[in-house]
């Protein structure tokens, strides 16, 4: 996933931070399923969330940065209309595939903010810099316990974290 980059502010100087970290575009990459790109990075950002919540560590919003002429946040079933350098054997081409289903049930559940803006290039090529904010988000679970109990993790972190010493 990277190392992350943290800011609390909207200044010049976290911005620089940010458009430091964006590689140069690589014509390696040309032909990128972008629906696998954002089924893994989303499932593995709320990962990362799930994994500090099993370790008592603070649970944090998470942003992507895209920079792409691909289009983000498409339905199941993608076309080549739609975006034609999505491989032919992509399983996201098929609308009742199961990974079309998982991206399409990971972006409804997680709590997902987008927000776009046109760029153009010195050669005049059109993308889009968009920002996905991903708000703290976690799947609560629980485990059977002696006596008829479950022992969950989401309330007693929530009552450690909210405790007042």
């Amino acid at each position: 996933m990277g190392t992350p980059i943290y800011f609390i502010s909207n200044n010049q100087e976290n911005i620089d931070k940010i458009l430091a970290r964006i590689p140069s575009p690589n014509s390696k990459y040309y032909g990128t399923d972008i629906q696998q790109a954002e089924f893994t990075i989303y499932q593995g950002l709320a990962q990362i969330n799930q994994n500090r919540l099993q370790e008592n560590q603070s649970i944090k919003p998470q942003s992507v940065v895209w920079v792409t002429d691909a289009p983000l946040f498409t339905e199941p079933g993608i076309t080549s209309q739609i975006w034609i350098e999505t491989p032919a054997s992509s399983p996201f081409r098929i609308v009742n595939s199961p990974e079309s289903q998982q991206r399409q049930a990971w972006i409804k559940d997680l709590l997902i903010q987008k927000r776009s803006l046109s760029i153009k290039t010195q050669n005049n090529q059109e993308y889009k810099l968009t920002v996905v904010d991903i708000a703290p988000t976690v799947q609560e679970f629980c485990t059977p316990a002696p006596g008829n109990q479950e022992t969950c993790l989401v309330t007693p972190y929530l009552i450690r974290k909210l405790w007042l010493p």
